[in-house]
């Protein structure tokens, strides 16, 4: 039996924008406060954290990881251009960590720390007292506790590499399969004709297949909105070439193989 708590976080997902699936519903709607969120790219891992912050009408802030992250990023480092002015007031820089600190004694936050599979190990270290206790270290010997209360955490991950045991320990793991060719052109409704949707979702997912990899939902929109101008099947080769390959293998299949959907596509193109 459905919950009403699950029905009602469906609700509130697609009122927002977000189709989801059962798994991000049992998620939201178990109440946790801290989410790893695993996926391809292109699921909705991001998107998922932005819908949460506006139905539940919290400050939004986020982080992108990279392979140069530090502790500097999470929580207080020098801000350059005051340093090259001579600025000494604003020298400090907040990190993010200390930016939900302080936007938690106003209200609920919701941080999404995007792509930490990216990041050096070391980093999640710098994550993991936190999680558990709320305390930023800002400098030697000074710190500031967060209301970890008013706080929903969103980390992502694409896969890289493996999330340490000690970060999941400490998070509600919720993974995201790629949506069903169906819900993809429900999601994709209004980007094209009906046609051209349900063609390109078929020729995209053909192409990508070559190289191992499955489009992400903006790859999508950008393809069908490149399609749009095609005067013949050549420049729809190319933007499938820009757009739906990720390698070599993929490149030249969309150029010059025949993939199963080009033609209908082509087609349902010409009719526009």
């Amino acid at each position: 039996m459905v919950s009403a708590t699950k029905l009602l976080w469906e609700e509130n997902l697609r009122r927002a924008g977000y189709i989801p699936r059962p798994a991000e519903v049992a998620a939201l709607a178990s109440g946790a406060g801290k989410f790893l969120v695993e996926g391809l790219p292109g699921t909705g891992k991001t998107f998922l954290a932005e819908v949460y912050a506006r139905i539940t009408s919290a400050t939004y802030i986020y982080h992108m990881c990279h392979s140069w992250s530090s502790d500097q990023e999470f929580f207080l480092g020098i801000h350059v251009p005051s340093v090259v002015r001579g600025d000494a007031d604003n020298v400090e820089s907040p990190g993010v960590l200390a930016l939900v600190a302080r936007a938690a004694e106003n209200g609920p936050v919701v941080v999404c720390i995007d792509e930490l599979d990216k990041a050096p190990e070391a980093v999640e270290n710098l994550l993991l007292g936190w999680l558990q206790d709320g305390e930023v270290p800002v400098c030697p010997g000074r710190s500031i506790r967060t209301n970890m209360k008013n706080v929903t955490v969103f980390i992502t991950s694409n896969g890289m590499r493996t999330v340490s045991d000690a970060l999941q320990r400490r998070c509600r793991r919720l993974f995201i399969e790629p949506h069903p060719q169906d819900v993809l052109g429900e999601i994709l409704a209004g980007s094209a004709a009906a046609g051209v949707i349900k063609m390109a979702i078929k020729v995209m997912a053909e192409v990508a297949e070559k190289d191992g990899a499955t489009p992400s939902l903006q790859e999508m929109k950008n393809f069908l909105h490149e399609v749009e101008g095609a005067s013949c099947v050549a420049d729809v080769r190319q933007a499938l070439a820009g757009w739906a390959a990720r390698g070599s293998s993929g490149r030249e299949f969309a150029l010059h193989g025949k993939p199963r959907y080009l033609d209908p596509l082509w087609g349902e193109i010409r009719k526009i």
